[in-house]
């Protein structure tokens, strides 16, 4: 954050009506209180407040190295103590040698210079503690403006992300495709025209009955995968292979709905489609270390030039597993020696059993 008194001429004019307002007090306690003459007085209050004004400025750069919501109370006590010793010394060491240049030839005024160290002291703690107490409420109003801002902005993401999930749940060549081919087979092959037709709305009516922070089994899962996959080997055949290895503990773990279909959905996309070999898509999950990992991977071929697409179904996924589970790093992918591997984290809550599933539905 800028300097808040130096981004504006505004805030500048304001500190040092302030200043000026605290110089009047100064020189009306010299003049009535110590009985000095006014010419002194006003010499004395102008000197030492610019001075401060001047240290004023600076002290915000302290402030803000002084993050007091990342140490102790005892350390931040103890570092304004430091800053507020140096800079009243600094303030009354140079206003007294200033004072001293102007006003030296008067011996009677600079001795009651040294008498009134003490409540110049005084004084400077009680100005240095409201200049930090001051700087203090804008930060603390900044991050307040921050805060909200960033909540507005996660409202729009979370919009956002809802309108992204149903436009990924059902790819639309996906669903042209699998039309074509349904009317395709309807001339050569009526039984397995059929057969894909059931399979086909049983895969949409999974895919639309769902909103998106509903989370089900990990078998729900895959045998939506499953409905998926039997629907595109009627248009790609023996050119895509699916293998699976799911571990008995994994089947009745729960997860975010939908949140696979968009990963295979992308190996079919960049390995099966543009391939004349035959792509094996691979999917295993485990359980370590309270997550359910979830790898999927496959073969794809290194003389096809992506179009780079979009990336709708990863950010789409990782927006979701951000909004439901506050972390970033769930998901990971990589490419290496002509296969691409996709590694999904999905944590495994205690709230996680089939009681607390009832509430999503």
């Amino acid at each position: 954050m800028f300097n808040p008194i130096l981004k504006s001429r505004k805030s500048i004019y304001f500190y040092i009506l302030a200043w000026i307002f605290v110089s009047a007090i100064h020189a009306g306690i010299l003049f009535f209180l110590y009985k000095n003459e006014l010419v002194f007085a006003i010499v004395d209050a102008i000197v030492f407040n610019a001075i401060f004004g001047l240290l004023g400025i600076g002290l915000w750069y302290p402030v803000r190295y002084i993050k007091n919501e990342q140490i102790n109370p005892a350390y931040l006590i103890l570092n304004h103590v430091v800053v507020a010793f140096l800079c009243i010394t600094l303030w009354l060491s140079v206003g007294y040698f200033v004072l001293n240049v102007i006003i030296g030839d008067s011996q009677e005024y600079m001795n009651f210079i040294n008498l009134s160290i003490p409540w110049r002291i005084t004084s400077g703690v009680f100005i240095y503690m409201v200049i930090i107490l001051v700087y203090y409420l804008i930060i603390y109003y900044a991050d307040l403006q921050e805060k909200v801002k960033a909540e507005a902005e996660l409202k729009t993401l979370v919009k956002e992300s809802e309108l992204t999930l149903l436009k990924s749940q059902i790819n639309p060549h996906f669903l042209f495709n699998s039309l074509n081919s349904i009317s395709a087979l309807t001339v050569s092959n009526p039984v397995k025209a059929q057969e894909m037709v059931v399979k086909l709305s049983e895969f949409l009516r999974y895919a639309l009955k769902h909103d998106q922070r509903q989370k089900t089994y990990l078998e729900e899962e895959l045998h939506n995968i499953e409905l998926y996959l039997d629907i595109e080997k009627i248009r790609f055949g023996k050119k895509l292979k699916f293998e699976q290895k799911v571990g008995k503990e994994c089947s009745t773990i729960y997860l975010p709905n939908m949140i696979l279909q968009p990963l295979v959905e992308n190996a079919i996309k960049h390995g099966v489609y543009p391939s004349t070999d035959q792509i094996t898509i691979s999917l295993d999950c485990s359980v370590q270390d309270n997550f359910l990992v979830i790898n999927i991977q496959n073969n794809y071929d290194p003389e096809y030039i992506s179009n780079g697409g979009n990336g709708l179904g990863l950010r789409n996924i990782k927006n979701r597993l951000f909004l439901i589970y506050n972390r970033e790093d769930l998901l990971t992918f990589e490419k290496e020696e002509n296969v691409f591997k996709v590694k999904l984290l999905i944590p495994i809550m205690k709230e996680n059993t089939k009681k607390q599933i009832s509430k999503y539905k």
